[in-house]
């Protein structure tokens, strides 16, 4: 009942302060058809303004943004752009409230209210930037991809650096895996493959490429996790090919052969083994959030190796369980392995291991078997109860698309990940509230300046991280640094 006043109320005030231009004469049943679906989500506090497009077919447009205290934000057009200054003061004036959002569509010389939906806005807010790699789609081709930063409290979006840059038509150069310390802008690194090979690191201020490929070691480092404080970078050093199916449903593979795990202290410039074996296979490396544990992914070779190699006949075979060791931050020692979360016994693989901030939970991605879920349209993101070791799919996010890569905002009361839940080809961002009794909220897409941005750029959005501060190198400088020279262990 105080719903349907409330609506009526607003209603009221719509025709009261729109003049006599805006006469309702029906009101609809339905909600809007709006993209994005921005309907019943919770949002951070501090989140740039959720423009979107009103795809109903009408004459002229009216959107009302209420807040409970009486304050209206009123947008004219097909496409809602909302004035970011006025967006603020709706948020501040609605933590822990909702908005309300009431859609007018005037057919012929009469208006028609549509049924009205509600966004929730909570006193939680989110990490200010966040950073993801723009990739085209293809199998391939890497000539134009770039790693950029982005204000996600607004629409301000910046270029660490763009392979474009540092351009040759006879070589080509891939950029990946960046990574950050503790969400520091300041601490980051990125790969920089073929073409002015090397690491790009940043740390106290120094900006440097390094080889990170030990005489030692079978391939170079390649999947990145930072200690939270100290001078350290846990490596996967993995043997990766990529596969072409003509039968498959899924037309590419991308596979590990051998990988071990490595540790490089990026203060005195040394690389050392961590956990390298001829039974089985260990990546992606995750600290927990106090340091004293390594995460990471194994997977047995028993059965289908030739003794040092997997058989690529059996790469469906393959299945990777969680797994973590204890670390001793005084001693820089390391307890041995154990498993967390047994997938292969329910014939499954579980990859990206990513610990809440609070510790209580596990995020990662589960698929029937492989490490590469980003193609792997049954890939799902799960949580492991890490009190209890329970384990359940996270339902409230998932599609029936590929859900993959995620990471935690500093704060743990926010997901971010990718998804390809649009159009099975392009990946997308979604945000969801994660809430203290550990359940998942409606995701939504991340808002863009114009909401037509994710159906017109053909790009996807790859590897989303979050952070608390910026990358403070300029694009020449980053540039300066990978055409520079190369530093030696």
């Amino acid at each position: 009942m105080k719903a349907d006043v409330l609506s009526l109320l607003c209603l009221f005030g719509l025709l009261v302060a729109c003049g006599d231009d805006v006469h309702i004469t029906r009101q609809l049943d339905e909600r809007p058809l709006i993209y994005p679906d921005y309907a019943g989500i919770t949002v951070p506090c501090n989140i740039s303004p959720l423009n979107f497009l009103i795809k109903d077919t009408a004459d002229a447009y009216l959107t009302t943004f209420s807040s409970a205290d009486g304050f209206t934000l009123k947008v004219k057009g097909q496409e809602v752009h909302i004035p970011l200054r006025s967006w603020r003061e709706l948020l501040s004036r609605s933590v822990d409230d909702r908005v309300q959002v009431q859609v007018l569509l005037r057919r012929e010389d009469h208006w028609e209210a549509c049924k009205p939906f509600t966004v929730q806005v909570s006193g939680d807010s989110i990490d200010t930037f966040i950073s993801y790699r723009l990739i085209e789609p293809t199998y391939g081709m890497y000539g134009d991809m770039s790693l950029v930063q982005r204000d996600i409290t607004s629409f301000t979006e910046r270029e660490i650096f763009n392979n474009s840059m540092d351009y040759s038509p006879h070589t080509g150069q891939c950029i990946n895996c960046h990574s950050y310390q503790n969400y520091r802008g300041e601490h980051f690194q990125f790969h920089v493959r073929h073409k002015d090979g090397g690491t790009v690191i940043s740390h106290e201020g120094t900006l440097s490429k390094r080889n990170l490929k030990a005489s030692w070691m079978s391939s170079g480092a390649v999947y990145p996790a930072w200690h939270p404080h100290l001078p350290l970078i846990a490596y996967s050093s993995n043997n990766t090919k990529q596969f072409f199916f003509l039968r498959d449903s899924v037309k590419t593979e991308v596979i590990d052969t051998r990988s071990d795990l490595v540790l490089y202290n990026v203060q005195d410039n040394v690389m050392s083994p961590l956990l390298v074996t001829d039974d089985a296979m260990e990546t992606f490396p995750s600290w927990s959030p106090d340091g004293r544990k390594l995460y990471f992914c194994a997977a047995s070779l028993r059965g289908i190796s030739d003794g040092k190699e997997l058989n690529v006949t059996l790469y469906d075979s393959v299945r990777y369980n969680l797994m973590s060791m204890d670390f001793d931050c005084e001693q820089m020692t390391f307890s041995a392995p154990d498993t967390l979360f047994d997938a292969a016994a329910m014939c499954a693989s579980a990859t990206f291991p990513r610990l809440s901030p609070d510790g209580r939970y596990m995020l990662f991605t589960l698929a029937p078997f492989g490490n590469f879920h980003i193609w792997h349209k049954d890939a799902d993101l799960c949580l492991l109860d890490m009190k209890d070791h329970s384990m359940r799919k996270l339902d409230e996010v998932n599609s029936s698309e590929t859900d993959s890569y995620h990471a935690w905002s500093s704060n743990g009361r926010w997901i971010l990940f990718s998804s390809r839940r649009e159009d099975a080809n392009y990946t997308r961002l979604y945000i969801s509230y994660f809430d203290k009794t550990g359940r998942a909220h409606k995701p939504f897409l991340l808002p863009q300046r114009s909401p037509q941005d994710n159906l017109s750029f053909f790009k996807s959005y790859n590897i989303p991280e979050f952070m608390k501060t910026p990358v403070p190198h300029s694009l020449k400088k980053v540039l300066r640094t990978v055409t520079g020279p190369l530093s030696q262990l």
